[in-house]
């Protein structure tokens, strides 16, 4: 018996004994794989590195800044990117064209080393992140977390580190408060903050002054991320005085004021002032009540580490009326022609008459006098008097011609004499009364400061 050999049979006869329902999933099968394939490769292309420079140089070149913020993602995820960023960065590209380009062919370098697959500097950081950047402003980065590469750009986060000479400062970034210094050295991070131009500034508000300084500061294109800056307050520390002559002076004691305002001073009659602005905006000045009368200096300007405040017990027009007091009593005691004439010479108090009496010169016979001229030291000094009173010292130097007989001759001579007279004041009268006289004929007595007299003189 002979066996007759079948024909093979062709592929479409074996696909058509498949049953067709595993024909229905082949099919479905092949179509979900090419389906799969094409859309990774659709994928790839549209969010491969070249494309996302492409849409980004765009973007850039035609500056939307609602568009590249879109693209943008934060260096620091928790740094928010906001389209004023955006527009600020664009203000410094604007100013800086050549940044611009160097953005732009840094990406385009990276791109073309991610296609080759050569990431010789790629890291990854602890939130998923490849970056690859190598200090320019932006980089590219790779998403670990789809299912494909997909690449965006990287806008790098700052933090500014800020520091002042001033502990209880506080210190700011555009207004917003990053905190107060506690101690000297201390600083304070603000941030994250995107690459922009800001503005701190350091505010101390004090008892005395208020400081404050202000400075700009740019993180853009630096390649640093800590940025740091040191807001220095222009303040310090004065040490208010009053001059030598307060501090011997019991019975008056003096006030203090800054800015109008009566401060306390230490046993020593000074006042440390800290922090206080140097630019003289604070004042210093003081107030004593005399037995004459209220009076308060100037205000002076602060702008040293040392302020002396200084007061004239009485002002021009008192100095003025003491003057002609003096130049009354001087010429009449010069032209006395006997000792017991000086009796008679008005304000003047029985201890200043003991005084005078005892400078007269009881050889000499006056026969006439001529002032020629008068002249006061600039300031009359307060001091305290023998019997504790509040007085006041004056020195007064007088040229004078004296005519005079001597042995029964009559001689003329030029004389140039110094006297300190002493006032105190009498409420009850509302006058001022000389207490105590005393002469010097010594060159080394003249005036520091001399102020001519002319008689009558309206202040």
């Amino acid at each position: 018996m002979s066996s007759e050999k079948k024909p093979a049979k062709s592929l479409k006869e074996k696909w058509g004994d498949i049953p067709k329902m595993y024909q229905i999933g082949i099919y479905s099968a092949a179509a979900v794989i090419i389906i799969v394939f094409a859309f990774f490769q659709i994928a790839g292309m549209l969010f491969s590195p070249e494309r996302t420079v492409s849409a980004f140089e765009e973007a850039l070149e035609g500056k939307d800044a609602e568009r590249l913020s879109s693209m943008l993602t934060a260096e620091d995820e928790r740094m928010e990117v906001k389209t004023e960023d955006i527009e600020s960065i664009l203000t410094f590209l604007n100013d800086n064209p050549s940044a611009s380009k160097e953005i732009i062919s840094s990406l385009e370098a990276e791109s073309a080393a991610l296609q080759e697959d050569n990431q010789t500097e790629e890291t990854v950081s602890g939130e998923g992140w490849l970056e690859s950047g190598d200090g320019s402003m932006f980089s590219l980065v790779e998403d670990k977390g789809t299912f494909f590469d997909q690449y965006k750009v990287q806008m790098p986060s700052y933090y500014i580190e800020l520091s002042t000479n001033m502990p209880g400062a506080e210190l700011l970034v555009d207004g917003e408060s990053a905190g107060v210094v506690e101690e000297s050295g201390e600083t304070i991070e603000y941030g994250p903050v995107p690459p922009g131009e800001y503005e701190v500034s350091a505010v101390f508000e004090g008892d005395y002054a208020n400081l404050e300084t202000v400075e700009e500061l740019s993180t853009t294109n630096r390649e640093e991320r800590t940025v740091k800056e040191h807001v220095n307050l222009e303040g310090g520390e004065t040490t208010i005085t009053y001059e030598d002559v307060w501090q011997k002076t019991e019975s008056v004691s003096p006030v203090m004021k800054v800015n109008g305002e009566v401060v306390e001073t230490n046993e020593s009659m000074e006042k440390d002032i800290f922090p206080v602005s140097m630019d003289g905006s604070t004042t210093a000045s003081m107030e004593v009540a005399f037995p004459w009368g209220t009076r308060e200096s100037e205000p002076v300007a602060i702008d040293s580490r040392s302020t002396e405040l200084t007061l004239d017990p009485v002002g021009e027009k008192t100095q003025q009326g003491l003057a002609d007091q003096a130049y009354s009593v001087l010429s009449a005691f010069e032209g006395s022609a006997e000792a017991e004439n000086i009796g008679s010479i008005e304000h003047v108090s029985e201890a200043a008459v003991s005084d005078m009496k005892e400078a007269f010169e009881d050889s000499t016979k006056v026969q006439q006098i001529q002032v020629n001229a008068l002249a006061y030291e600039d300031t009359f000094n307060l001091i305290e008097n023998n019997n504790g009173e509040t007085a006041l010292a004056a020195r007064f130097e007088m040229d004078y011609d004296q005519t005079h007989l001597e042995d029964e001759k009559e001689y003329q001579d030029n004389l140039t004499d110094y006297y300190t007279l002493y006032y105190v004041y009498n409420k009850d009268t509302d006058s001022w009364e000389i207490d105590e006289f005393t002469k010097e004929n010594s060159f080394f007595n003249q005036l520091d400061n001399p102020i001519e007299y002319k008689e009558g003189d309206e202040i």
